[in-house]
């Protein structure tokens, strides 16, 4: 079914029906409990794989990209297709945390799933198109999870300077600082922090660098420029 039924409302109605014990509608104070699901709810992801994606959109354009998005779902191109679930919509406050998704301001988070893929075997392409408008809209500028899916091939040339414009360098900084000897340094090559200072580039993760742009409360704005990466394909 996964792999060949593409009805929106099919779909809709039969997950509804899946978790409708989970959950109870109203209003509600703020409550010390989270959802889980049963035994055999999970046993259900054996038989039906899928890879999760989440993105964060700044809460002031989410208006506007949710349109957009409305509008390739149910237009020519018909991404809705590429779905089965319903996407989870959660609202999370701005926070300082310097590669919080919300650090900047609060954002709206999308949480979709991909189940077509394990059940075809091939690119799931309409739900491609979903993760590519995120990516790639003005009215989005969606932002990755950091631990869901979608980095290999909407992430490929990540520029951290760009999507966190404000935070990005204090995190290099921290980086040299803490991890000296780069023991924790990932595989992606993303993980580049540049910087300039009076006309003279900089790289944060060595010594020197540490040294001019630098200082344990974080990079120095007002001294120097955080850079972004040179252009990627």
């Amino acid at each position: 079914l996964m792999a060949t039924v593409n009805s929106a409302q099919f779909w809709n109605n039969w997950f509804q029906g899946v978790i409708r014990g989970n959950f109870a509608s109203g209003t509600y104070p703020q409550r010390r409990a989270y959802v889980s699901l049963t035994d055999g709810q999970n046993r259900m992801h054996a038989m039906n794989p899928y890879d999760q994606y989440e993105v964060s959109i700044p809460l002031e354009t989410a208006g506007d990209c949710l349109e957009e998005l409305g509008h390739a779902m149910y237009g020519p191109y018909a991404l809705y297709s590429g779905t089965r679930t319903p996407f989870l919509t959660r609202f999370v406050k701005g926070e300082d945390g310097y590669l919080s998704n919300t650090n900047g301001g609060p954002r709206m988070y999308m949480n979709l799933e991909d189940f077509v893929l394990y059940s075809t075997g091939r690119r799931n392409a309409a739900f491609q198109g979903i993760m590519n408008l995120f990516r790639t809209s003005s009215n989005c500028k969606a932002r990755l999870h950091w631990g869901k899916a979608g980095w290999i091939e909407h992430g490929q040339c990540f520029n951290g300077a760009k999507e966190y414009p404000n935070s990005w360098c204090d995190f290099g900084c921290a980086a040299q600082e803490l991890d000296p000897t780069r023991k924790f340094e990932a595989v992606a090559d993303f993980w580049q922090f540049g910087a300039t200072k009076a006309g003279r580039d900089y790289d944060l993760l060595t010594p020197e660098g540490y040294r001019a742009c630098c200082s344990p409360e974080g990079f120095k704005h007002a001294h120097c420029q955080c850079v972004e990466r040179a252009p990627c394909t």
